[in-house]
């Protein structure tokens, strides 16, 4: 349904591979464990990120004086 270029850039979403393993368990009536694997470290990896990003935000203002000025 997508263009070639949103095809390979949507696997990079963890919901992409929740719902590649919702579709083989109603195919097959059996739990891919793969896709499961597989999101749950896209999760692990993005919310890791987040919290690197947010600790470097919070740094920074921390060292401006901004946090203290709101």
């Amino acid at each position: 349904m997508l263009p070639q270029f949103f095809q390979k850039l949507v696997w990079f979403l963890p919901i992409s591979h929740v719902f590649e393993g919702m579709r083989y368990t109603f195919e097959t009536k059996m739990f891919n464990s793969g896709e499961f694997f597989i999101s749950l470290g896209l999760n692990v990896i993005y919310f890791s990120m987040a919290v690197a990003f947010f600790t470097y935000m919070l740094r920074g203002s921390r060292r401006k004086g901004t946090l203290a000025k709101l």
